[in-house]
């Protein structure tokens, strides 16, 4: 017998190349012919899978993961200049305990880290695969992140025209609106790994939805007055979370911007 395995990974257990491999050596025992091909929907297994889809090599960094711990995570590099990131390598839900799932706190920080090495290291094409995350800080941290490693002091203006000569592409299998009764809180709060995790933060997970909802509109909609970080339909000053400290060094960075919003 013949078999071609085209397995996704198993969310917060094992990637897809882990699920084929033990697949793998299961029919291997009986004598079966096997084809392994890595599959990928965004998340966890997807560095894996495109960068071996792309002939590259993988990257050793030393990032933040979601609680801000130094942690090594790769991201993958192709000869023509294209990094692959997956982004729950430095904030995935598998970092965490399950006492430590907490979105008002974890940070996509480290996700930053990765993007600025590749960038430094001279790659100008990126794909990025967003699943598997366990944040919920609209990539605020990410944004930190990146002004912290280019512009030390500055803002997202600083750094943007850097980023326009940077093509991104978002590896995603979901279509939802950012916010709002079908937007991500709201959805993967059902019947996701966050469901277990906004019920841990208050008990309520409706409650919590509702609040991280209200503070992402917050974030799209209604922060422009606010001014130094300006994007199409969304700002929010990245210079407030650093004049004002409302966060110590070993706390999670995107702490800072969702207490920023609270005090709109």
């Amino acid at each position: 017998m013949r078999y071609l395995l085209a397995i996704d990974s198993f969310k917060g257990c094992l990637s897809s190349v882990e699920v084929e491999k033990t697949v793998e050596a299961a029919l291997g025992e009986m004598g079966a012919e096997v084809v392994s091909i890595p599959m990928s929907d965004g998340g966890e297994g997807m560095l894996e899978a495109f960068t071996n889809a792309l002939g590259g090599s993988f990257v050793d960094v030393t990032v933040h993961d979601p609680m801000m711990r130094r942690i090594t995570a790769q991201y993958g590099m192709t000869a023509d200049g294209t990094s692959i990131i997956e982004t729950s390598k430095a904030c995935g839900l598998t970092l965490m305990t399950a006492g430590e799932l907490n979105p008002m706190v974890a940070t996509s920080y480290g996700v930053g880290e990765l993007l600025a090495h590749a960038m430094k290291s001279g790659c100008t094409n990126h794909i990025i695969g967003l699943g598997g995350s366990g944040t919920s800080d609209c990539g605020i941290g990410m944004l930190r992140s990146l002004i912290d490693v280019f512009a030390c002091g500055g803002t997202f203006d600083s750094v943007m025209p850097m980023l326009r000569n940077h093509h991104f592409i978002l590896a995603s299998d979901v279509r939802n609106v950012l916010y709002g009764p079908h937007g991500a809180a709201f959805t993967f709060g059902r019947h996701m790994p966050c469901r277990r995790l906004l019920t841990h933060v208050t008990g309520h997970s409706p409650e919590c939805q509702q609040s991280i909802s209200v503070l992402t509109s917050h974030l799209c909609l209604g922060q422009e007055q606010r001014g130094d970080l300006a994007m199409p339909s969304c700002s929010i000053s990245v210079r407030s979370l650093h004049q004002e400290q409302t966060y110590s060094s070993t706390s999670a960075a995107s702490t800072a911007s969702w207490q920023m919003l609270t005090s709109s």
